[in-house]
This record gives structure tokens, C-alpha cells and sequence, in this order.
């Protein structure tokens, strides 16, 4: 009886598997259909612009003005190119620009070091 639960426990975990890869694609697949992809790498994009352009023009400003700037910056853009954005995702998009770009010096210093 205990051999047959478990032939029948591993059958449905191996369909349980097939089902969520299968969705999973279909997801992906709309997903890339109806641009969202490549909407939030845009705006991924445009953040890293305007992030790096304000750290190099504002060099003399402190964070939170270089972070109000930043922000006009790239609201001006992205409604530009009529591309729809939250407050949330400004913040995120440019706290995650932010924080590659330290990543980025830390790990040039590491290099330097050795």
C-alpha cells in the first residue's frame, strides 16, 4: 500500500512540475506579447541615463537634491515617450540605478586592490 502512495505521490509531483513550467511559459510569452518586458527594461534604461547624467552634472549637490533632480529628470522623460510610471517605481528604478553603480565602484576598488 505504501509503494502505491508513493508511485502515485511522485506521479503527481512530475505533473504538478510539467503544469507550472507550462503556465510559467504562457505567462512569459504574454508577458513579452503585450511589451510589459520590454517596457520595464526601458524604463530600467532610462533611469541608468538620467541617474548617471545627474551624479556627473550635479557632482556638487547633495543626495537628497541630486535624488529631486534625478526624479524630474526622468519623470520629464518617461512622459516624453508617454511611457506610464508610479512613484514607486521611480523610486525603485532609481534606488536600483544607485545602488549598481556603488556595487560597480566597490568592486573596481576591490580589483585595484589586488
Amino acid at each position: 500500500m505504501e509503494e502505491i502512495m508513493s508511485a502515485f505521490l511522485n506521479g503527481f509531483f512530475m505533473v504538478l512540475v510539467a503544469v507550472i513550467g507550462f503556465a510559467s511559459q504562457k505567462v512569459a510569452a504574454y508577458f513579452k506579447k503585450e511589451g510589459i518586458l520590454i517596457e520595464l527594461e526601458s524604463k530600467k534604461a532610462y533611469a541608468d541615463i538620467v541617474v548617471r547624467a545627474t551624479q556627473q552634472i550635479y557632482q556638487e549637490a547633495d543626495g537628497p537634491e541630486k535624488l529631486q533632480r534625478a526624479k524630474a529628470q526622468l519623470i520629464d522623460y518617461l512622459q516624453s515617450k508617454k511611457i506610464s510610471f508610479t512613484e514607486a517605481e521611480l523610486e525603485s528604478l532609481i534606488e536600483s540605478t544607485v545602488k549598481s553603480m556603488k556595487d560597480g565602484i566597490t568592486e573596481g576598488l576591490k580589483e585595484g586592490e589586488s
